[in-house]
């Protein structure tokens, strides 16, 4: 049975990135984006009561369950090419690992809380809301869930003062707002819009947590993603000098474009390179193309920048610390590109 202390990565690859040789309270340090650098055992990095699950009471199999078993899996891959220098890696294997353990960590859920948070915003700010239709549940029938909650709301207040039933109500009103939305009636609309994106922000955490643990559920290392990196030349390089970091979001990919950006994460144009620091010192790579020279410090930059609150080094280390500015930047940078260009598509 696992336990409540959950880790969204796992122990067994941040110990590649301790500074003691054994045992459990291995300590590694954590430079982050907020908190600056501390050095806890990794049995406190990357952990959250309840992530995945909660204990159920009974036999029934947990998604946590389900995470820890699968981890022995990942165990023997990680012992398997950290006692290795150099050497090609098989590709189905490297590619369930990578798969695994890039899409189970906590930023997965916290860039898509932060995309939806600011899409939600741009929605309340917009004179435009044409390209809410979806979002707001207005392509249907009949209301969808967050929709019908907003639609009780108004039948409460509006109550006595109508003599329709309650549901006659609820879909002559939704009919209405579909209606101004086709007409583009922005003023009437907007205290609807802002009671209706307060309904679905305040559940935001809830929803994203949820569907990230449906995918889990459905699959550790989803088919499709594994076949994709399959497809890559794996294998594992010791490093002859420097000490790499692991950033929270595991691995990174870079395009056929040069763009850099966390694994599965969009990035647009076809994946080439991808990097998982497997330790300090040793590092897992997938290439379309023949493998060239490694440079630690301009991986260990973009490591960084794909971070979203922290990555993990062995030490501290002053050419990391400089590094702490960079966490984060990759993705934001992207988030305010994608949302930039759509406030001024609404505007034109």
């Amino acid at each position: 049975m696992a336990g409540r202390k959950q880790h969204h990565i796992p122990q067994v690859l941040l110990r590649g990135f301790a500074q003691d040789g054994g045992g459990k309270n291995q300590r590694v340090a954590v430079y982050h984006r907020e908190r600056g650098i501390y050095e806890p055992a990794t049995l406190g990095v990357a952990a959250e009561r309840d992530f995945y699950s909660s204990p159920t009471g009974g036999d029934e199999e947990t998604l946590d369950d389900k995470i820890t078993a699968y981890e022995s899996r990942i165990t023997s891959f990680l012992d398997k090419i950290r006692a290795c220098d150099t050497k090609i890696v098989d590709a189905l294997e490297a590619a369930e690992a990578v798969t695994h353990l890039s899409i189970r960590p906590a930023y997965i859920r916290e860039v898509f809380s932060e995309m939806t948070a600011r899409l939600f915003q741009q929605i309340e700010d917009s004179h435009d809301f044409t390209d809410t239709w979806k979002l707001l549940q207005l392509d249907r029938l009949t209301p969808g869930k967050e929709m019908m909650k907003t639609l009780e709301e108004q039948y409460a207040e509006y109550a006595d003062r109508t003599t329709l039933p309650k549901r006659k109500f609820i879909q002559t009103l939704y009919d209405g707002i579909k209606d101004h939305f086709q007409r583009n009636d922005v003023p009437s609309m907007r205290p609807l819009v802002e009671l209706l994106i307060a309904h679905l922000n305040q559940g935001r955490e809830k929803l994203i947590r949820d569907s990230h643990n449906r995918a889990l559920n459905d699959s550790l290392a989803p088919e499709p993603r594994v076949q994709t990196l399959k497809k890559l030349r794996w294998e594992v390089r010791k490093l002859a000098a420097g000490a790499l970091v692991l950033p929270d979001c595991v691995a990174v990919a870079e395009n056929e474009n040069g763009r850099v950006s966390p694994l599965f994460m969009p990035g647009g144009g076809e994946t080439v390179t991808v990097w998982m620091p497997v330790s300090h010192d040793r590092l897992l790579v997938g290439r379309r193309y023949s493998p060239a020279r490694i440079d630690v410090t301009k991986l260990n930059r973009a490591l960084a920048g794909c971070s979203w609150e922290q990555f993990v080094g062995q030490q501290r280390a002053e050419e990391l610390e400089q590094l702490i500015p960079r966490i984060g930047t990759i993705l934001r940078e992207q988030m305010d590109a994608t949302f930039s260009g759509k406030s001024k598509k609404g505007r034109r």
